[in-house]
C-alpha cells in the first residue's frame, strides 16, 4: 500500500525531521518554502539555510523517495525574474547567492509532480494551478 508524506511550508522550522521519522512512505513530497522564516518564530537566515541543505541531503539520501517541490518563498532565489514576480517581505538578500546556487544545481526541485496510487492519478504543487498554467 502506498503511504504518502506532504510537508509544507517549512520555512526553515525543523518539524520534518518528525514527520518523516513517524513512519515509513513510498513517496515523501515536500511542497516548498523552505527558508524565509517568520520573524515572531525566531529562525534566522543561516539556520532556515541549514535547513533547506539537510533537506536536500535528506533527498539526495532518498532520491526515489522524496520530492522537492518549489514554492513562491524558493522560486525569488530560483531565477532573476521570479524575484521581481515573486519577491517576498521575509526576502533574504545575505543569503541569496548561496540559494540560488542551492536551488539551481543537481535539477533537483520541480513546480509540480504527478503520483500514481492505485488507477488514481494525483497533481502535486505549491499553491495549486490555474488554466493558464
Amino acid at each position: 500500500k502506498n503511504k504518502i508524506l506532504i510537508i509544507p511550508d517549512v520555512h526553515g522550522r525543523r518539524f520534518w525531521r518528525q514527520a518523516v521519522a513517524s513512519g515509513h512512505y513510498s513517496k515523501i513530497i515536500f511542497l516548498g518554502d523552505y527558508v524565509d522564516p517568520y520573524p515572531y518564530e525566531h529562525i534566522d537566515g543561516p539556520t532556515a539555510m541549514q535547513g533547506l541543505v539537510d533537506i536536500i541531503a535528506f533527498r539526495d539520501s532518498h532520491p526515489d523517495q522524496v520530492v522537492l517541490l518549489l514554492g513562491n518563498h524558493d522560486m525569488h532565489y530560483f531565477s532573476l525574474h521570479y524575484h521581481d514576480v515573486c519577491l517576498s517581505d521575509r526576502y533574504d538578500y545575505r543569503q541569496a547567492e548561496t540559494l540560488h546556487r542551492l536551488y539551481t544545481e543537481g535539477h533537483r526541485f520541480k513546480l509540480a509532480h504527478e503520483e500514481t496510487v492505485g488507477s488514481q492519478k494525483y497533481l502535486f504543487t505549491h499553491a495549486g494551478i490555474n488554466q493558464p498554467w
